[in-house]
């Protein structure tokens, strides 16, 4: 699958044992235990007390129910706020940490001799780069050297880590500390011979994407007329080779000779482009979102010379640390819900809200393993789970015949939420799908949860071009920069009109279902087997609303 893992616990113990912070001897509190993390082992040789280590606190905040409503109400286009984005120094004076928060965390560092550096404007998160003997008296922990499977490692704690009583209540989490990376290689579809140019491969084209999705060549973006970007996020040493992004444009040039401006975030590039995954995503959305300035945000990570790090933290910090952030991302990368404690996907939900209240699209892949495999139930997917993000599924079939031949990708991510209740925006067309016959037995899922997806798009054969060789991917993070090429364009349309941009794009999606193509067809998988969640008419959890329907969004978008 096209994803990677952002883990605190890949195989992780019922959530009122992760969430519940145990009382600790000698005046610690929150104590929060690793738990076995799959295809991850500790090794022997332990860490030198002289590596480094970036510690990110993140600090607890005060006036999230605040944030919550501004977010919503610019968000929804039947609310009189709808496009009245804040700024990012507004967003963050609304929640900052209380300043009893910020002096616990100050002092806490002080005493163990350690400066924070503060990430964000207001100081919810605060980054500390100390070596692993300081880490380990910071944390009351040992940390110790992992390798996984695919030959990656990792510096985490061995068993749990725990902070000061006076802390403990103000700060949610600390990484790198239980959170793991599970690297897995992209669903390609690459012929055994390497570099083979086989023709019968069957491959999906930009042009048929747009044509499929209703987009005329009239329709490309002719670009920047007023501050429209789109970005595409990697991690894990994906990234995009340029030599190969302009054999794509050159083999599908775009329409009227529209070109597409790229630029990356940071400008420090690792030493050698490398990963399909990334070729996939720069190469998709730019020519989707055609003419549309576009961005590659690269977080290194775990990457020999620089110290421990996760990287979706530090691309959250990056994201909330910056007054110019694009205007649209798409995400290509998640894991298992059951993966993250609820205390980190709550405050990443609350990240998300922040991007929302600011007018940025957050999209997101559904996963490529269907409802997912797990003996005790469904898995989901996060950071898809997430109500404020736009979680994209996966469809099949031949694009030549229109979007009234897509069914469902087996293997698109679908469900519903452990962690999140159901928001407002969705409750509607949920309910209307909970009623559905056929539906797999309770027990395995959770019916009151925030459910995903919220829409799907082709996910098979994608042209890419890696090493100067075109080969077929398939995965939902396909689907994600697609869509989100997509709605980057619409923002286009609502800019050439001196509209705003379209911001949180859930509440529009789910008031407008007409606007998209629906999904009737197909069932997403369950431990490989066709036995999980159904399409079926309006919004279903293997679909969501369907594929977008450019030219009836066109219109949605020019008379809101």
């Amino acid at each position: 699958m096209l994803l990677f893992a952002l883990v605190l616990a890949a195989e992780a113990l019922p959530s009122s044992q992760r969430q519940e912070m145990e009382p600790h001897p000698d005046g610690f509190a929150a104590h929060m235990a690793r738990v076995h993390a799959k295809g991850w082992r500790l090794q022997p040789a332990r860490p030198e007390k002289s590596a480094l280590l970036r510690l990110v606190i993140a600090v607890k905040q005060s006036g999230v129910n605040e944030l919550e409503t501004t977010a919503t109400e610019v968000s929804d286009p039947r609310s009189a706020g709808y496009g009245k984005y804040l700024t990012n120094d507004a967003v963050h004076a609304m929640v900052a940490p209380s300043r009893a928060a910020s002096k616990a965390v100050r002092i806490w560092l002080e005493a163990h001799g350690v400066r924070g550096e503060q990430l964000t404007p207001n100081g919810d998160f605060v980054a500390a780069t100390v070596n692993v003997s300081v880490a380990e008296a910071l944390l009351a922990t040992t940390y110790g050297i992992y390798t996984h499977t695919t030959g990656a490692t990792a510096t985490r704690v061995t068993s749990e880590y725990s902070l000061p009583s006076e802390v403990s209540g103000h700060v949610d989490f600390v990484s790198p500390t239980v959170s793991f990376f599970r690297p897995s290689a992209p669903s390609t579809n690459r012929p055994v011979a390497a570099r083979d140019e086989r023709p019968e491969l069957v491959r999906v084209t930009p042009a048929e994407l747009r044509a499929l999705y209703s987009m005329n060549d009239s329709d490309v973006g002719k670009g920047g007329t007023a501050n429209n970007t789109q970005a595409v996020a990697s991690f894990i040493g994906q990234y995009y080779s340029a030599a190969d992004l302009r054999a794509f444009w050159a083999k599908y040039p775009l329409p009227g000779g529209v070109s597409t401006p790229f630029a990356d975030v940071p400008t420090t590039q690792p030493h050698s482009p490398v990963g399909t995954e990334a070729a996939l995503d720069t190469q998709f959305i730019s020519a989707l979102g055609a003419g549309i300035p576009t961005q590659s945000w690269y977080t290194a990570g775990d990457q020999p010379g620089n110290p421990g790090s996760e990287p979706f933290v530090a691309w959250l910090t990056r994201l909330a640390g910056t007054s110019h952030a694009p205007d649209l991302f798409s995400i290509s990368y998640g894991d298992e819900e059951n993966g993250v404690t609820p205390s980190y996907a709550q405050r990443t939900n609350v990240e998300f809200m922040k991007a929302a209240a600011r007018g940025v699209s957050l999209l997101a892949a559904a996963g490529d393993s269907g409802a997912g495999c797990s003996t005790t139930g469904y898995v989901p997917t996060f950071p898809a789970s997430s109500p404020w993000i736009t979680a994209v599924g996966g469809l099949e079939g031949p694009v030549t015949r229109g979007a009234a031949s897509e069914v469902v990708w087996p293997s698109g991510g679908g469900g519903f939420s452990n962690y999140f209740a159901r928001p407002a925006y969705q409750e509607a067309a949920a309910a209307a799908y909970l009623g559905t016959a056929g539906l797999p037995a309770q027990h395995l899922w959770n019916r009151t949860g925030s459910a995903f997806p919220d829409v799907a798009a082709h996910a098979k054969d994608f042209d890419v071009c890696t090493d100067g060789f075109f080969y077929p991917v398939a995965g939902t993070s396909a689907a994600s920069p697609t869509v989100a090429g997509l709605f980057a364009t619409l923002n286009q349309v609502r800019a050439d009109h001196g509209r705003p941009k379209l911001g949180f794009l859930n509440p529009l999606i789910y008031q407008h279902a007409a606007a998209f193509n629906d999904i009737t067809s197909g069932t997403i998988d369950y431990c490989d087997e066709p036995e999980a969640f159904p399409a079926a008419p309006g919004w279903d959890a293997a679909s969501g609303m369907g594929s977008p329907n450019f030219a009836k969004l066109k219109e949605v978008v020019l008379n809101l």
